[in-house]
């Protein structure tokens, strides 16, 4: 294959997935029949260059799909983006970038502190290309549609800041709100991204190891509650000698949150495993929809501990004269890796299905 050959497929890879075989033929065959031409084969890559630029990429005849769907296509990519960069700020805002009780090894206190600015950093680019992705939506919704659907995007993470801040009912309420905006828009282009047929097998295994993995996750979550944390907190005592004198003191160990928090995340997996249960009779989920659920699950599982050592966090508190922070190194690396599971789903489950290249006769 010949240097224009390569540079001619390299800029119709560039141009939308429907009209890319015609165009990536017809200028192979202008290459390939330059000399007979009278023409050098760089004007033909120079032509096809020109071309690709100017090109209109929200035409329907070009994109193969109203402007309207293409449109809902790119705000899935500007919600990804945004998403992403949401999860990375709170990460390092208020989960484990933001303090720490002083007492972790200093080594791992020095890379969770040159960890902090990276991840802010990357929520800063995130947020740029996602601020960008909305913009391109313009184009190919116009600007009333446009300025709805923005709108619409902005309103959603609002209320899912605010539901992160307000950790009470009224956040659990305003979570809902905002997730529930963020399926709204994911379903305006159900038709063009359908997921292929299920593969049954895949999704078992998925399904599988994400229930693993949010068992393990829970069970990890719990000791760090109940054992790690504790130990770290006091050092100097055993885990019987803290609990003695949590107990002279009236505190308890807050085993109710613990309890409902293992309720939910059991509750999850249930209904993980039914989907995927139906799904082998009537091909409900998808491998996409299962791996997204999975990553999420885990990740929810853990980012919601908090939930759970809210009483036992308390009770050291008020017993030694503690600060609320963690003390183990097992809490921020558990959160960072429910951090990793959460931008995982997005980007799994939020981004548009790739389009495939349209058919070209003969």
């Amino acid at each position: 294959m010949t240097a224009a050959e390569q540079l001619v497929r390299a800029i119709a890879s560039g141009i939308p997935a429907h009209s890319r075989p015609r165009y990536r033929e017809e200028w192979l065959a202008d290459v390939e029949g330059a000399r007979e031409l009278g023409i050098s084969r760089a004007s033909v890559v120079l032509g096809a260059a020109a071309t690709a630029i100017t090109m209109d990429r929200v035409d329907p005849v070009v994109t193969g799909m109203p402007r309207v769907a293409l449109a809902a296509r790119r705000l899935r990519w500007a919600l990804a983006m945004v998403g992403v960069a949401a999860v990375l700020a709170v990460g390092t805002s208020v989960g484990w970038g933001a303090g720490s009780s002083g007492m972790y090894p200093p080594a791992f206190e020095s890379l969770v502190r040159g960890a902090a600015p990276v991840a802010s950093g990357l929520a800063v680019v995130f947020l740029v290309v996602g601020v960008v992705a909305l913009l391109w939506v313009v184009p190919a919704a116009g600007i009333r549609r446009s300025a709805l659907m923005v709108a619409a995007v902005l309103g959603g993470f609002v209320l899912l800041a605010i539901g992160v801040v307000f950790t009470n009912l009224l956040g659990v309420a305003l979570v809902l709100v905002g997730a529930a905006i963020g399926v709204v828009i994911l379903a305006q282009e159900r038709g063009l991204d359908a997921d292929p047929a299920p593969a049954r097998r895949r999704i078992v295994g998925i399904v599988a190891g994400g229930v693993l993995a949010t068992i393990t996750v829970g069970v990890l979550g719990v000791a760090h509650i109940l054992v790690w944390n504790p130990l770290a907190k006091v050092p100097g005592r055993t885990l019987e000698q803290i609990y003695a004198d949590m107990a002279a003191a009236g505190e308890g160990t807050g085993w109710l949150f613990i309890a409902i928090w293992c309720a939910c995340w059991f509750a999850g997996c249930v209904v993980l495993v039914v989907s995927a249960i139906r799904s082998r009779r009537a091909g409900t989920l998808r491998v996409r929809r299962a791996l997204a659920a999975s990553l999420m699950l885990v990740g929810l599982t853990i980012v919601t501990s908090w939930f759970a050592g809210f009483g036992m966090g308390m009770g050291l508190a008020d017993t030694f004269m503690t600060s609320g922070y963690d003390a183990a190194i097992s809490g921020p690396i558990l959160i960072m890796v429910g951090q990793a599971a959460i931008i995982g789903a997005i980007l799994v489950a939020v981004p548009p299905r790739r389009v495939p290249e349209a058919v070209t006769a003969g």
